[in-house]
């Protein structure tokens, strides 16, 4: 849903800079104060973002008019995990059985089950379970080299120094 917002932001600003370019040209390069930002908003206004280019971002997002739609998400850039490991994570039997001896439909053999099935609840929330393991509560961000440069200008020799960080 948020992605859909961005890129709806994303054309905004295009455009600023786009009319921004335009202005710049007819007044040169100076500083642009409120009245000029003003201008800009006002001239990109009616046509940065029109209805076609809204519902084609949410379509994207698999948000249509009338449904949802899940397969027009592209997953390819989705970093996709294996399943969590099958039997390293402790089982709980979650079979509530029927008591024996104990008449059915009465209260003991009510009562008798409820207590089955409490004695299950304890043992599920009391038993651990690694979330990695299980393959839950875990995000994995991909490695981005940041590339930076720098110049350094010294003054006695004239000269641009640069440098790869």
């Amino acid at each position: 849903f948020l992605q859909a917002l961005d890129q709806c932001n994303k054309k905004f600003h295009e455009a600023c800079k786009k009319e921004k370019d335009l202005m710049n040209k007819g007044i040169g390069n100076r500083t642009l104060n409120t009245a000029d930002q003003l201008k800009i908003l006002v001239t990109i206004w009616p046509f940065w973002c029109n209805p076609t280019d809204r519902i084609n971002a949410f379509s994207k997002v698999g948000i249509e008019q009338t449904h949802l739609a899940p397969d027009n998400v592209d997953r390819s850039k989705f970093i996709m995990h294996s399943p969590p490991p099958v039997g390293k994570t402790d089982e709980v039997d979650l079979t509530i059985t029927s008591p024996a001896l104990i008449e059915k439909d009465t209260a003991e053999y009510f009562k008798a089950k409820l207590e089955r099935a409490e004695a299950i609840i304890k043992l599920q929330s009391e038993r651990e379970v690694d979330p990695k393991e299980a393959g839950i509560l875990e995000v994995t961000y991909p490695i981005r080299k940041v590339e930076s440069s720098r110049v350094r200008i010294t003054i006695e020799k004239g000269t641009a120094e640069y440098f790869k960080a």
